[in-house]
Protein backbone atom coordinates (compact mmCIF):
# COMPACT_ATOMS: atom_id res chain seq x y z
CA UNK A 1 0.00 0.00 0.00
CA UNK A 2 1.23 3.53 -0.27
CA UNK A 3 -0.04 6.65 0.90
CA UNK A 4 0.50 10.13 0.24
CA UNK A 5 0.70 12.79 3.38
CA UNK A 6 1.49 16.42 3.26
CA UNK A 7 3.43 18.12 6.44
CA UNK A 8 2.39 21.28 7.53
CA UNK A 9 4.85 23.02 5.30
CA UNK A 10 3.24 21.40 2.39
CA UNK A 11 6.08 19.13 1.86
CA UNK A 12 4.42 16.12 0.02
CA UNK A 13 5.51 12.76 1.69
CA UNK A 14 5.03 9.11 0.55
CA UNK A 15 4.08 6.28 3.05
CA UNK A 16 4.51 2.74 1.70
CA UNK A 17 4.23 -0.21 3.90
CA UNK A 18 5.71 -3.44 3.88
CA UNK A 19 4.68 -6.84 2.55
CA UNK A 20 3.43 -8.21 6.34
CA UNK A 21 1.71 -4.06 7.41
CA UNK A 22 4.52 -3.47 10.14
CA UNK A 23 6.23 -1.51 9.13
CA UNK A 24 6.56 1.79 7.08
CA UNK A 25 8.68 3.51 5.04
CA UNK A 26 8.30 7.00 4.93
CA UNK A 27 10.10 9.25 2.31
CA UNK A 28 10.34 13.11 1.33
CA UNK A 29 12.72 14.39 -0.97
CA UNK A 30 14.63 11.45 -1.64
CA UNK A 31 15.34 11.21 2.22
CA UNK A 32 13.68 8.25 4.21
CA UNK A 33 12.93 6.78 8.13
CA UNK A 34 11.45 3.39 8.66
CA UNK A 35 8.96 3.49 11.13
CA UNK A 36 7.98 0.01 13.22
CA UNK A 37 4.27 1.13 13.12
CA UNK A 38 1.27 0.08 10.54
CA UNK A 39 0.73 2.61 7.63
CA UNK A 40 -2.64 2.97 8.79
CA UNK A 41 -2.01 4.11 12.34
CA UNK A 42 0.32 6.46 10.77
CA UNK A 43 -2.60 7.72 8.60
CA UNK A 44 -4.86 8.42 11.38
CA UNK A 45 -1.92 10.30 13.59
CA UNK A 46 -1.19 12.50 10.34
CA UNK A 47 -5.35 12.82 9.89
CA UNK A 48 -5.30 13.56 13.69
CA UNK A 49 -1.85 15.97 13.20
CA UNK A 50 -3.50 18.31 10.05
CA UNK A 51 -7.26 17.87 9.55
CA UNK A 52 -8.15 17.75 13.89
CA UNK A 53 -4.74 20.34 14.44
CA UNK A 54 -2.99 18.25 17.15
CA UNK A 55 0.33 19.03 18.83
CA UNK A 56 2.43 16.85 16.57
CA UNK A 57 3.67 15.10 20.12
CA UNK A 58 0.40 14.00 20.77
CA UNK A 59 -0.68 13.19 17.25
CA UNK A 60 2.44 10.96 17.09
CA UNK A 61 2.52 9.28 20.48
CA UNK A 62 3.80 5.97 18.75
CA UNK A 63 6.78 8.32 16.78
CA UNK A 64 10.40 9.17 18.58
CA UNK A 65 11.51 12.79 18.59
CA UNK A 66 13.61 11.82 15.65
CA UNK A 67 10.83 10.31 13.57
CA UNK A 68 8.59 13.85 14.02
CA UNK A 69 10.89 15.76 13.46
CA UNK A 70 11.44 14.04 10.11
CA UNK A 71 7.97 14.15 9.11
CA UNK A 72 7.55 17.90 10.59
CA UNK A 73 10.82 19.22 8.80
CA UNK A 74 11.98 16.42 6.71
CA UNK A 75 15.25 16.92 8.69
CA UNK A 76 16.76 13.18 10.06
CA UNK A 77 18.79 12.68 12.45
CA UNK A 78 22.12 12.52 10.76
CA UNK A 79 21.65 15.72 9.18
CA UNK A 80 20.06 17.35 12.28
CA UNK A 81 23.84 15.99 14.15
CA UNK A 82 25.44 17.40 11.04
CA UNK A 83 23.91 21.17 11.32
CA UNK A 84 24.77 21.21 15.26
CA UNK A 85 27.84 19.78 15.20
CA UNK A 86 30.04 22.71 16.04
CA UNK A 87 27.37 23.51 18.91
CA UNK A 88 28.03 20.01 20.51
CA UNK A 89 31.66 20.24 20.16
CA UNK A 90 31.45 23.22 22.89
Amino acid sequence: MILHRINKLGEDYELRTDDFGKKTLITWNKKSIVVNIPIDEISQCWYDWQMKGMLIQNAFPSFTDDEREFILTGYTTHEWNEIFKEEREK
